[in-house]
């Protein structure tokens, strides 16, 4: 096996943010990197999911790699990444800027904030200032995590601060799961209070 992940399912109960994704839509035609953060359970990974399924579903390759608490190895996740892109674009070098300039690839690192090892942050750091020099309709990088980066070149990278599902999504979202029955009021009240945080919504479910 090469090494890198599946793209995971998207929530039982899903609707699609389309308010964020069109945001990142949108950042991603002008730049070819993007940095999507914000509280846990907010919903940066179900974003990046969806994109990645769109991409899939348009015939467009993908990588996603999801970073655990205990993986601070440099050297898994850059053969890894060499891996799919040597497979991709059908080329034996392990050279990653002539790699990527030949990638037209959707490539998502999740989770991001459990980077904490310098040899491994360096090397993001290189993949996202080399991805930045792509043209963004070719190809383009997604990193979701809590916080900003600090060694990410965030001057090349957009921004997407993301907390939570717009007041229609986040509605969609309590009729998707079906088991709550509130009147209007009851609604709106729930939905402020929850502030449209999808895991929020889930716990008030259960």
């Amino acid at each position: 096996t090469i090494g890198y992940q599946e793209i995971p399912p998207l929530p039982p109960a899903y609707v699609p943010p389309e308010t964020a994704l069109q945001a990142l839509r949108t950042r991603l035609q002008q730049r070819s990197v993007a940095l999507v953060y914000g509280p846990p359970g907010a919903g940066k990974s179900v974003i990046a999911t969806a994109l990645a399924r769109e991409a899939e579903a348009a015939g467009r390759p993908v990588f996603w790699f999801r970073f655990q608490r205990l993986l601070t190895d440099r050297k898994a996740v850059e053969r890894s990444l060499l891996g799919f892109l040597k497979q991709e674009t059908q080329h034996p070098t392990s050279n990653i800027q002539h790699l990527l300039s030949k990638s037209r690839a959707l490539l998502i690192f999740d989770d991001l904030q459990y980077v904490a090892d310098e040899e491994l942050q360096k090397f993001l750091h290189l993949v996202a200032a080399l991805a930045a020099e792509r043209d963004p309709a070719r190809g383009s990088l997604i990193f979701t995590s809590r916080e900003k980066a600090d060694y990410l070149p965030n001057a090349k990278l957009s921004e997407l601060p993301v907390a939570g599902l717009a007041e229609a999504e986040a509605a969609a979202l309590l009729q998707a799961q079906g088991q709550l029955d509130l009147e209007p009021a009851q609604q709106r009240a729930v939905l402020q209070l929850l502030g449209g945080h999808p895991l929020y919504l889930e716990f008030f479910r259960l």
